[in-house]
């Protein structure tokens, strides 16, 4: 059990393992590698959401991303899905229907930087 960085195929469709997941607490990082076998690890992360037509977001020294709203349409929102790898068994995918709408939109303005420099976007 556990994660790898690889395409995982069951029933001819396609998914993903998680490679890494940053997160903000050392609690996170136990209970995240021991019962999930998740390749977690403790990050400084910074959001700002607080405007509803911009946002920001930095993690730790890796990389920042600010997008500022443009031209919106709405959307109905998609399902949340996870994949439960079961010991000696098939994996289980469990559809949670959240009964959310979103805002499909294309930024006015968007910046994805790698804090080396370089800009991604």
């Amino acid at each position: 059990m556990g994660t790898t960085p690889s395409t995982l195929r069951f029933d001819f469709r396609a998914g993903l393992y998680v490679v890494t997941l940053p997160v903000t607490t050392q609690v996170s990082v136990a209970g995240g590698r021991e019962v999930w076998g998740f390749p977690k690890y403790l990050a400084e992360m910074q959001s700002d959401f607080s405007d509803p037509k911009k946002a920001s977001f930095v993690l730790g020294d890796e990389f920042s991303a600010k997008v500022e709203q443009g031209f919106t349409v709405p959307a109905p929102g998609l399902p949340f899905l996870t994949y439960t790898e079961q010991p000696d068994s098939d994996i289980t995918r469990t559809k949670i229907r959240v009964g959310h709408s979103f805002r499909c939109a294309r930024p006015a303005s968007d910046h994805l930087t790698r804090l080396d420099q370089r800009a991604i976007i």
